[in-house]
C-alpha cells in the first residue's frame, strides 16, 4: 500500500503534534505536509480538521473538499453533538472523532481512507 500524504488543519500546536504522532505510528505510512505545501502542490490524501472552534471549521472543510475531492477528511471536536456531526458531514467530512480520539479507532479510519485511495487509483 502506498504512503499517504496528510495535512493537519489547526492553530493549536499541541493538536498538530498529537495527530502527527498518531499518523506516524500507524500501520499505514502517512507523511505530514505543512499548510504552505498543500497550497502549492498536489492535494493531500488525508486531512485532519480541528473543529473544536466550529465557527471557521465548516468553511475549512468545504474548501478542502472542493480542493481535494478524493481526500479523507477527519473532523475532530470536543463533544459528539448531533448537530456538529451533521454539519461536519454536510460540509464534506468522512469521519468524526471527539478529542482525543481512541488510537485504534483513528487508525481504523486511516486504513479505510487508504483502502478507498487504492480502489480509486486502481479504477
Amino acid at each position: 500500500m502506498a504512503q499517504l500524504v496528510g495535512l493537519i488543519v489547526s492553530e493549536d500546536d499541541g493538536f498538530k503534534k498529537h495527530f502527527a504522532r498518531l499518523l506516524r505510528t500507524g500501520a499505514i505510512p502517512v507523511s505530514v505536509m505543512d499548510d504552505r505545501a498543500s497550497r502549492d502542490g498536489a492535494p493531500p490524501d488525508l486531512v485532519i480538521v480541528d473543529t473544536r472552534d466550529a465557527s471557521s471549521a465548516m468553511a475549512s472543510i468545504e474548501r478542502l473538499r472542493a480542493n481535494a475531492p478524493g481526500a479523507g477528511i477527519f473532523a475532530i471536536a470536543l463533544v459528539a453533538e448531533p448537530d456538529l456531526i451533521l454539519q461536519s458531514m454536510r460540509a464534506g467530512a468522512n469521519e468524526f472523532f471527539t478529542w482525543p480520539p481512541a488510537e485504534e479507532t483513528f487508525h481504523g479510519a486511516v486504513r479505510r481512507t487508504a483502502a478507498r485511495r487504492e480502489t480509486a487509483v486502481g479504477a
